[in-house]
């Protein structure tokens, strides 16, 4: 390889390498602890429950505060300002990392 592609794949290696190690410290949202934020990293599912997560405003690299998880039911999250509840089918597709 010259020059530019090696310090090209390296970089990709470097991304690759952050990833894997942001995804083996993640959790699901559906059991981050009550009082804590967490930055979401990653949506796992089908087209429809990313949509209904896009449409709420849960993207990737967006930060929600957990305001009540009883590990039965909703969890209920706030999100730049507004308080929502997400049904624990969605929030356990939402990986998450704590801020």
């Amino acid at each position: 390889m010259k020059g530019i592609s090696k310090m090209w794949y390296r970089g990709l290696q470097l991304k690759k390498e952050r990833r894997m190690e942001e995804l083996s410290r993640s959790g699901l949202l559906s059991s981050a602890e009550p009082g804590i934020s967490v930055r979401a990293i990653h949506v796992i599912g089908g087209d429809e429950a990313r949509r209904k997560l896009i449409d709420i405003g849960v993207v990737p690299g967006e930060v929600l505060r957990v305001l009540k998880n009883d590990y039965e039911g909703p969890v209920l999250v706030s999100i730049r300002g507004t308080t929502l509840m997400i049904g624990r089918g969605l929030a356990d597709k939402v990986r998450v990392v704590p801020v």
